[in-house]
């Protein structure tokens, strides 16, 4: 991309300067009466030796030419000799004449640029003129020129940057693959096995776990001894604040169940919103924080607030399975 755009930046400068031309010298033949011609021997007498300046500059170099401005004052239309509506036609006939005196100090046509009619603000006989003006244009660069000067310019620039594969997959949405299992420490349910899986790039992946206690326990419930065991899923996203960084932000949405193995039903539940904090210790140790605002619901009693499952601890050990290289 840096390449084209040099490239872009260096044929716009080219064309810019072939389209620019230096102005060498100027000769000005001026004092015509409005609309009358002039004997073309005479006034070529009068000024032979500045034609043949203007002739001898343009000579110089085959890149320049001759601009002739036919130039006429601010007459207006309602002189009673109507000499002013002839000025425009006589101007174009004062155009010729400086092509036939060029031509006369020996330059050739095709150096002589098409007339410029031109007209001044203000009236009077220095405003009713020729200027005849020698302009060059910079030298026409050839293609094997502009090659050798694009070659030699790319060859100063840095080689372009290769990414390698695994890095550019770290960095593209949807790219990566995790899975980990561990604990997950709940106050009231003490340790809870869980596995974890994680799908996304390094700044911002999908994030699923669910888990599972492998023994149960008594807990009464509406005044009846109930043999349980506890589980929980949870969902969401975990967002990396600081790219490279070791922490993500999580938002999910998790329920977790006090289940009854006796009914085949849950006893409580507790389902809504949770947040926290996930910090990656070590390329594959990682401890997580959760805390939900929802409150506790026990099979056939309204809501009431729980305060023992609201937050727990996770500590998992992943790797990366698909995509990128391990972070």
């Amino acid at each position: 991309m840096k390449r084209l755009l040099f490239i872009t930046v260096v044929l716009m400068v080219c064309a810019c300067s072939a389209s620019a031309q230096r102005i060498i010298t100027q000769y000005e033949v001026a004092n015509f009466k409005p609309g009358r011609g002039v004997s073309m021997t005479k006034l070529f007498g009068q000024h032979e030796a500045g034609l043949r300046m203007i002739g001898d500059s343009a000579q110089a170099n085959p890149n320049r030419i001759i601009n002739v401005y036919c130039v006429v004052d601010a007459l207006t239309f309602d002189s009673p000799t109507k000499e002013d509506a002839l000025e425009g036609g006589t101007s174009i006939s004062r155009y010729l004449w400086a092509v036939l005196s060029l031509k006369e100090v020996g330059v050739p046509r095709h150096m002589i640029a098409p007339p410029y009619p031109d007209c001044d603000r203000k009236i009077g006989g220095d405003k009713r003129r020729i200027l005849l003006e020698v302009v060059e244009f910079p030298r026409a660069v050839t293609p094997e020129e502009m090659k050798r000067f694009i070659d030699s310019s790319l060859a100063v620039l840095p080689p372009p940057q290769v990414v390698a594969p695994a890095t550019y997959l770290t960095n593209q949405f949807l790219s990566q693959v995790w899975i980990g299992g561990g604990v997950a420490f709940i106050p009231a349910e003490k340790l809870v096995p869980c596995i974890q899986g994680m799908w996304g790039n390094e700044r911002l992946r999908f994030i699923g776990e669910a888990g599972h206690s492998l023994y149960h326990q008594d807990r009464r419930f509406s005044g009846e001894k109930l043999d349980v065991t506890y589980r929980y899923v949870m969902g969401g996203v975990a967002w990396r604040p600081i790219f490279h960084s070791q922490f993500d932000l999580i938002a999910a949405w998790q329920r977790s169940e006090v289940y009854s193995t006796h009914f085949g039903k849950y006893a409580c539940k507790l389902e809504g919103p949770a947040f926290g904090i996930r910090l990656e210790l070590s390329k594959h140790l990682a401890v997580a924080g959760i805390w939900t605002p929802s409150e506790e619901q026990i099979r056939g009693r309204d809501k009431v607030e729980y305060d023992n499952g609201r937050f727990y601890l996770g500590l998992t050990v992943f790797t990366t399975v698909l995509g990128g290289e391990e972070e």
